[in-house]
């Protein structure tokens, strides 16, 4: 969320930075707000920005529990 507002912004005060410059110069932003608020998100927590785990944060399914095109033709 903070990434994508402040490309928004980013691109606005520099209408013909490259894309790479545009990103590289977010990135320098969010580094600065974690140090200045040490938080995962500009609202604090994770909850607080609508998000229930971290990223990356989910279960991988074991090969049991994946489906397969073969399981699925056989069903039919």
């Amino acid at each position: 969320m903070f990434i994508k507002s402040e490309v928004a912004k980013v691109r606005a005060e520099n209408p013909n930075m490259e894309p790479k410059a545009v990103f590289s110069e977010c990135a320098a932003r969010w580094k600065a707000h974690k140090a200045k608020h040490g938080s995962a998100a500009p609202g604090g927590t994770l909850a607080a920005a609508g998000m229930s785990t971290p990223m990356g944060g989910h279960k991988e399914k074991s090969k049991k529990e994946k489906s397969h095109k073969k399981d699925k033709k056989r069903d039919k």
